[in-house]
């Protein structure tokens, strides 16, 4: 504990030399009694070399950050329940506290059936009617091949098993400025009945994959996609990106590696390649 003087704040000391406020532990009467605490709480963590505050304000709080912004907290980043708010105290070090997450992560299902037919869609709300993958934004905490078995299933109807990694593409300048990672993955499809969401999706069907590459009202990018897959079942290797477990250096969990391995054997509907993790 960083301080527990009742003229202070309570706040956690964090591994960077920073302290973390407990805004769920703080005791005030007034706003006016939390502004003369923070002020008396900065002066001593100036005294006491502490870098970088952290105070997380839940929305039902709000009022509170007025009172960080006079004082020369910024905003790190927010989400429904709550804004995240930073102050760097060196005034002779460059500011270390790391900004919040600059990417996004999506994935599209290449899916090709016993017909060497592959799963489309079109989108309802577009700029251009187009062809493309089902695929969209992988949820927090969900792997790779989750998301992209979710993602078809929800748009399609078609349940699938996640196989390997065929390409990724990364996209500067996307949604609201920040960058974005997306991942074609191989699935292998487990049913064959479209049920598309109404909601997102206009149209939906299986397309023979040498019409999908010279379809006019599919994108370069989308076509270089299904290239890639060709060019991935056309090497002697017979290698493809797929996820291996690891451990995870705190020993609490593990994590997924990506490498190359040989070719996932579709030949049978044996269990998913990717192991769930714990």
């Amino acid at each position: 504990m960083a301080d527990c003087h009742p003229n202070t704040l309570p706040a956690m000391r964090d591994r960077y030399d920073g302290v973390i406020i407990d805004i769920n532990k703080q005791t005030y009467e007034t706003e006016e009694d939390f502004e003369k605490k923070l002020v008396n709480s900065l002066c001593s963590w100036s005294k006491e070399a502490v870098r970088g505050v952290w105070v997380k304000i839940p929305l039902d709080m709000a009022t509170l950050v007025p009172i960080c912004a006079k004082h020369k907290f910024v905003y790190n980043h927010a989400k429904p329940s709550y804004v995240m708010m930073t102050r760097w105290l060196p005034q002779d070090e460059e500011n270390c506290i790391p900004p919040y997450a600059n990417q996004y992560l999506g994935c599209a299902g290449f899916v090709v059936n016993s017909e060497k037919k592959l799963l489309v869609i079109q989108e309802k709300y577009h700029v251009q009617k187009m062809w493309k993958l089902p695929g969209g934004l992988a949820d927090t905490g969900e792997d790779i091949g989750e998301a992209a078995e979710r993602e078809v299933f929800e748009e399609t109807g078609v349940r699938c098993k996640f196989q390997s990694i065929i390409c990724f593409r990364h996209m500067h300048k996307f949604r609201h400025g920040l960058d974005d990672f997306y991942f074609i993955c191989l699935m292998e499809p487990m049913s064959k009945e479209i049920t598309k969401c109404d909601r997102e999706i206009s149209a939906c069907c299986w397309m023979d994959l040498d019409e999908y590459i010279n379809h006019p009202d599919v994108s370069h990018t989308n076509k270089m996609f299904a290239e890639c897959y060709l060019n991935m079942i056309a090497r002697k290797e017979k290698l493809s990106i797929q996820p291996t477990v690891v451990p995870h250096f705190s020993g609490t969990k593990n994590d997924l590696l990506y490498s190359m391995l040989p070719f996932p054997d579709t030949s049978s509907s044996s269990s998913s390649s990717q192991e769930q993790k714990q």
